[in-house]
């Protein structure tokens, strides 16, 4: 079975989703935070390599969830766009711990205003973040944050990219 944290992730997410459902958002937001904070807490949750794969889609719904529900449902650009990074900076964690050669990779997601600092005058970044039925695409510029959305869905969206590239 899963590892306590692992069980602990998908519970939350789960129990957050239904919340959800019923129109308690309050309750959602608070099992989704709290699922995240395990996450973060725990850099390799699962060893075992059939396990771990199971973990990561799971972790990588709770992101999509978060990302979501304060893009769309909240309405808060800014924390979705923190929530992106983090999954960013998660995934990136993920990636490198199956590195053999790096046996302790320290990753740091910048927040908004982090990311708005970093950007030279007249220079705006755009940054992307797919959700199953959507693509949120955040302008970013010294004085500004500015999110839309973009109604493509992860399949319709990896379809356009690989015609654009043939």
């Amino acid at each position: 079975g899963l590892t306590p944290h692992a069980f602990l992730v998908e519970l939350r997410l789960r129990r957050g989703r239904l919340r959800l459902a019923s129109g308690a958002a309050e309750g959602a937001e608070r099992d989704f935070l709290a699922a995240v904070r395990v996450v973060e807490r725990q850099r390799s949750a699962v060893d075992r390599e059939s396990l771990r794969i199971s973990f990561f889609d799971t972790v990588r719904d709770l992101y999509d969830e978060v990302v979501h529900f304060e893009a769309v449902r909240r309405g808060r650009g800014d924390v979705a766009l923190e929530f992106a990074e983090r999954a960013r900076a998660r995934t990136l964690l993920d990636r490198l711990a199956t590195d053999p050669d790096d046996s302790n990779p320290s990753v740091v997601p910048l927040g908004p205003q982090q990311i708005r600092e970093a950007i030279p005058p007249s220079t705006a970044l755009l940054y992307y973040y797919a959700l199953p039925d959507r693509l949120l695409e955040w302008t970013i510029t010294p004085g500004s944050i500015v999110l839309v959305e973009r109604p493509v869905s992860r399949e319709e969206l990896a379809g356009l990219v690989a015609d654009f590239r043939s």
